[in-house]
């Protein structure tokens, strides 16, 4: 429910940010991935926000239980689009907090749960025909059971998309 500006979502549903590479529904996996969220979005001017917390729904396979502890996920999702602009760029923040509790490197590590922080933004330029390009770039940081967890991802690519029937397109991707 909600207003123009103001919209507020809860229950089981899709989160979909971005090109879907960090969170997404997994529409390639034979089982797709849903959460049980709260989600908050705020429309101001060329700016849309998303604030949420989200449990990842668990699916049990060949009647396999529960796995122990939930996979917990926070975030702030900031997409900057202006009107009649095939420019967009967006920010944002993760905060993933996994209950399973992971044995770390060490044998001898107590098990602990992982808490891990992601950081990134992309910028895509996506014309109905002709150049376009997208980079996206996130750091994470923070602990995977009792090891430190560093990371960094970088995407770039660039094509041209012709307007002849069947739109073919040339593109080049580096991740």
């Amino acid at each position: 429910g909600g207003s123009e500006r103001w919209e507020r979502r809860a229950g089981r549903q899709e989160l979909l940010y971005g090109e879907e590479r960090l969170v997404g529904n997994f529409g390639w996996d034979n089982v797709g991935r849903s959460f049980d969220a709260a989600r908050l979005r705020t429309r101001a001017g060329a700016w849309t926000s998303d604030f949420f917390w989200a449990r990842l729904v668990d699916v049990r396979r060949a009647g396999l239980p529960h796995r122990p502890g939930n996979q917990d996920l926070y975030g702030g999702y900031f997409t900057r689009a202006k009107k009649d602009s095939p420019g967009r760029t967006e920010l944002y923040a993760f905060y993933l907090r996994d209950g399973l509790r992971t044995v770390g490197e060490r044998p001898l590590d107590d098990p602990q749960a992982t808490r891990i922080a992601t950081l990134g933004f992309r910028r895509a330029y996506e014309p109905a025909a002709g150049w376009r390009y997208g980079v996206e770039h996130a750091w994470q940081f923070g602990q995977r059971g009792p090891d430190r967890h560093r990371a960094a991802m970088l995407i770039a690519k660039g094509g041209y998309l012709w307007p002849q029937r069947g739109q073919p397109r040339l593109q080049l991707e580096y991740d």
